[in-house]
């Protein structure tokens, strides 16, 4: 089996039951120390006995594990293939082009590895139907990674298994069809928000401030115009008292002569 799954395996374990539960997991299934590389191939027989052990120590059936699994690395096999899918596809196109694409880069770049022969018969825009062949009979990742890849696509989708392996076809056989797409949640209507009570304390005593620096703005361009005034008023009573100065100056001399009489008479 490809080196993948394993390294994905491991990150699903940790995920689900925390960080020690792979090596605790490693050490129930009697492969303590052992390492897994993304590029090489290792024994099928030990991804058989990691989940076997996984289910004996949960409590939970390998079906339910495979499956749950293949829910968890859909979006993972995307990521790293995603140069070979389409801006365009969802998940009818995926499961419809996996065997030439995909799979087909997979068995050109790793001689050995054997990846699941897979048959797609388009039915319809909504409807497919499925052939899984594989010996290591895992059909329930199938089934998970199906899932996985439509709510990566946000759609709802049915998988129904019309005959199983392990019940002794010699393949399996799913009808996978679109059934709608998934309802997003309705965003949040927020309430408007609310004036704390300090920003009305802040608010209350700017009040008065801007009251003041508006008043001290007035009495600024007051003070230009009214020392204006003054100045003006003071001109004219300047030029006032100069006219009367004059006047009384001018009337001085005429009543003098007036008075004056004439010398021997």
């Amino acid at each position: 089996m490809h080196g993948i799954i394993f390294t994905e395996l491991r990150k699903y374990v940790d995920t689900k039951l925390g960080g020690d539960a792979w090596g605790d997991l490693l050490n129930a299934a009697g492969l303590k120390g052992r390492m897994y590389l993304p590029i090489q191939e290792y024994p099928d027989a030990e991804a058989v006995t990691l989940v076997s052990t996984a289910a004996q120590i949960t409590g939970l059936d390998a079906a339910v594990i495979l499956q749950d699994f293949g829910v968890f690395i859909a979006p993972s096999l995307l990521g790293m293939y995603r140069t070979l899918v389409k801006p365009e596809w969802r998940t009818l196109e995926v499961l419809q082009f996996t065997e030439g694409t995909i799979h087909k880069v997979v068995r050109a770049r790793n001689p050995g590895a054997k990846p699941a022969e897979l048959t797609a018969v388009r039915i319809s825009e909504t409807e497919l139907h499925l052939t899984y062949g594989s010996q290591r009979k895992m059909c329930p990742v199938a089934k998970g990674i199906i899932k996985g890849l439509a709510l990566h696509f946000n759609e709802e989708i049915t998988v129904v298994e019309t005959q199983c392996m392990h019940q002794g076809a010699s393949e399996c056989k799913m009808v996978v069809e679109v059934v709608g797409a998934a309802v997003k949640p309705k965003a949040e209507k927020r309430a408007p928000a609310k004036t704390s009570a300090a920003k009305k304390v802040a608010i209350a005593i700017a009040k008065p401030q801007a009251a003041t620096s508006r008043k001290k703005v007035a009495i600024t361009i007051a003070k230009p115009e009214m020392a204006s005034a003054r100045k003006k008023a003071a001109a004219d009573t300047a030029g006032k008292t100069s006219a009367a100065a004059a006047g009384a100056a001018a009337a001085k001399p005429a009543s003098k002569k007036a008075g004056r009489k004439p010398i021997g008479v």
